[in-house]
């Protein structure tokens, strides 16, 4: 079949196109009657309403920095310790469910640095972790550099997989 030829040569070209060979497999899926694949696909192409949909892959572990000062000090970009939170406010501040389209996704992956900013009102718990002169004055999270790239690559490799099955 000529579609599946033309998934195929998307996912493995240096070209690769993630969104349009995600929208191949629709129509193909959709020709094929497969209505439980094309689900995963639309929620691939279109971004999880749920986070109970979320694949494994779309849970991001972050780590948490932000600047500290006292009267006489000031740290810049410091990883801050969250031992001493509870697990709800750890899961908060140290896990992102990502649910965004993979079109998002691929956006992301060519950013440096991608930060997701924590609310003020954690400041005071988070400032509970270090030594009692030093406040939180800002603070952030960060996931791995390679986290966006690893989730496109997963897709990928998902995708190539059921499309390969099916040119058998």
């Amino acid at each position: 079949m000529k579609l599946i030829e033309e998934i195929i040569e998307l996912l493995t070209s240096n070209e690769s196109n993630l969104k349009v060979a995600l929208l191949k497999t629709k129509v193909l899926l959709h020709k094929l009657g497969e209505k439980e694949l094309c689900e995963w696909v639309d929620n691939e192409l279109k971004g999880y309403k749920e986070e109970k949909s979320l694949p494994v892959y779309r849970k991001l572990h972050l780590t948490v920095k932000g600047n500290l000062s006292n009267m006489a000090y000031r740290y810049t970009n410091q990883t801050l310790p969250l031992m001493h939170l509870t697990d709800e406010i750890c899961e908060k501040l140290d896990t992102k469910y990502l649910s965004d389209s993979i079109a998002v996704i691929d956006q992301y992956s060519t950013q440096e640095n991608l930060q997701i900013s924590i609310a003020p009102e954690f400041y005071p718990l988070l400032s509970e972790g270090i030594d009692n002169s030093f406040k939180v004055e800002s603070a952030w999270s960060m996931h791995s550099a390679g986290a966006m790239t690893q989730i496109l690559t997963e897709v990928t490799t998902r995708l190539l997989d059921f499309v390969l099955e099916l040119s058998e």
